[in-house]
């Protein structure tokens, strides 16, 4: 009875010290993940002499309003949706847009600048 139980442990330690040489070491650097996105965003495509990126400031600046965290579905009301921030600058008319920038996408008379 005593030989089954030993060679079953035997074969259990193998299989840990080959699980554990087969495994990188601990002490390896991981990966490096990619640097976060840029805090700009959705920008139109325009000519080389303007560079317009569309910012917090910039949407305020020209009297929008910027949503941090608004719907990555909010032009799908009522389906499910991810969980995930979209920023983006709300805007009534394209006037509330910064240059270059137009107001679309109106969901319930608010669009955002694109």
């Amino acid at each position: 009875m005593k030989h089954p139980f030993l060679l079953f442990t035997i074969f259990l330690l193998l299989i840990l010290i080959a699980f554990l040489f087969w495994k990188k070491p601990f002490s390896e650097p991981m990966e490096q993940s990619a640097p976060p996105a840029q805090e700009s965003v959705r920008t139109p495509p325009v000519d080389q002499s303007t560079s317009t990126e569309l910012t917090p400031s910039s949407c305020e600046d020209s009297g929008g309003r910027w949503n941090e965290c608004g719907s990555a579905c909010r032009t799908q009301p009522g389906v499910p949706c991810i969980e995930l921030c979209v920023p983006y600058c709300e805007c009534q008319a394209s006037n509330e847009c910064p240059t270059g920038f137009s107001c679309t996408d109106f969901v319930q008379g608010i669009g955002i600048c694109v």
